[in-house]
């Protein structure tokens, strides 16, 4: 069965093991390390939320939100060039054309 149980406790943690090899776990921590993430994370997000169906890669740790930060604040920059040419407007416009490929590519997939 590829999907979690949905009993009342779904989302309580509880401990688990597994066995595994010296070298396997040295790979596992190793990844799980360089994805900023503990072990018991990584190996979920890794092997259970990707059955689950998610198609995207799940980005390590915190890098998802350093991502989204950094366009944020790379979007407000521009925001901030365009304000500053007097050119609000186009601005807006750019918004809506980007919403509309986003909008159009969610249809299309």
């Amino acid at each position: 069965m590829n999907e979690i149980s949905h009993t009342k406790d779904h989302t309580k943690r509880r401990n688990r093991s597994i066995t595994v090899t010296d070298s396997e776990w040295h790979i596992i921590t190793r990844k799980a390390q360089a994805a900023s993430m503990p072990v018991s994370r990584y190996i979920v997000q890794r092997i259970v939320e990707r059955d689950a169906g998610k198609e995207e890669p799940v980005l390590p740790g915190g890098v998802a939100r350093r991502v989204a930060r950094d366009l944020l604040v790379l979007a407000r920059i521009q925001e901030l060039r365009f304000e500053e040419a007097g050119a609000r407007e186009d601005w807006l416009r750019l918004l809506e054309e980007a919403d509309a490929i986003i909008e159009a590519e969610k249809t299309a997939g």
